[in-house]
């Protein structure tokens, strides 16, 4: 039996952080190969690091629902949490009684009845 020490597996949760926003991208690439083809690896992998700060700020932090948020920016826009056109957004993510996964799976509720706001272009509006 292994037995994995503190110090172990504090390495791996670093290891695991750092390649986040890789994955992450690859994630992005894959599921929105139209809204994030003007972006080469370096800035995506940096658009994804953008988003997991972003998301962190709001309090969401487990990789499944980082990567809910990181959808929604690329679907709405990268300030889409603070965007006016989008008022719906700002309740549900300052709604700190709920718990964060609850918060941005509400907010994806809310994303597909308000989908027709996104913007038409969303290579230029939504990803830089």
């Amino acid at each position: 039996m292994f037995v994995i020490r503190g110090k172990q597996m504090e390495a791996l949760g670093l290891a695991t952080a750092a390649s986040f926003p890789l994955r992450l991208a690859e994630f992005l690439r894959e599921t929105f190969p139209r809204q994030t083809a003007a972006l080469d690896g370096p800035a995506l992998v940096a658009f994804a690091g953008d988003g997991i700060e972003r998301a962190e700020g709001h309090g969401i932090e487990t990789e499944r629902d980082i990567c809910k948020y990181l959808s929604l920016m690329v679907t709405f826009g990268r300030d889409f949490d603070e965007d006016p056109a989008f008022p719906w957004v700002a309740p549900i993510l300052l709604r700190r009684d709920l718990g964060p996964t609850l918060r941005i799976n509400r907010l994806c509720l809310e994303a597909l009845r308000h989908e027709h706001e996104a913007p038409a272009h969303p290579a230029t509006g939504a990803v830089p």
